[in-house]
């Protein structure tokens, strides 16, 4: 995963209702919950929740299927998977020049990175274990965790390309 990917996940999550969103359908499963469910869950508007659905979906963190007159939402785990593996992927590297951690300094012993690097590297080949959402739901017009990593623009239409605040100076 890249990072301007992973950065337009992790914004996504941060709002508290779309990781509440995200946080029920993980618990669904693989089979998804209907938009239904999610709404009376949550107690919310439909047309708030519809909003904050569309931005889980253009990140590629949840996907949607219509079966007949019901709206499925499902986690996409796999992507989820791989934004866990790039938070973690290089935990306890260390910053110096010479490439020794502080924590290797010290004999302690890190075993989340290298956990976190499986994970992700798992993360593509698990698309038939018990995350994989096709498996479970044997739609083959799905398409997965095939995201690119391209920017999207923020919810209220603007596009957040053009407004670095982290690095003053660059447009």
């Amino acid at each position: 995963m890249e990072t301007q990917s992973a950065a337009n996940c992790m914004e996504a999550l941060g709002n508290t209702t779309r990781l509440e969103i995200f946080r029920l359908l993980v618990r669904a499963g693989p089979n998804g919950a209907p938009v239904g469910r999610l709404q009376q869950r949550l107690g919310i508007p439909a047309s708030t929740l519809s909003h904050h659905i569309a931005r889980l979906v253009r990140v590629g963190l949840v996907s949607q299927e219509r079966q007949s007159r019901v709206l499925i939402c499902r986690a996409e785990y796999a992507r989820m998977d791989a934004l866990l593996g790039f938070l973690g992927a290089e935990c306890c590297q260390g910053l110096g020049a010479d490439g020794v951690s502080a924590n290797e300094d010290r004999g302690v012993d890190c075993s989340f990175g290298a956990a976190a690097g499986d994970a992700a590297r798992d993360a593509a080949r698990d698309t038939a274990g018990k995350h994989s959402s096709e498996g479970a739901r044997g739609n083959p017009n799905t398409r997965g965790d095939t995201r690119g990593d391209e920017t999207h623009g923020d919810d209220t239409g603007n596009d957040d390309t053009t407004n670095n605040t982290n690095n003053p100076g660059v447009a």
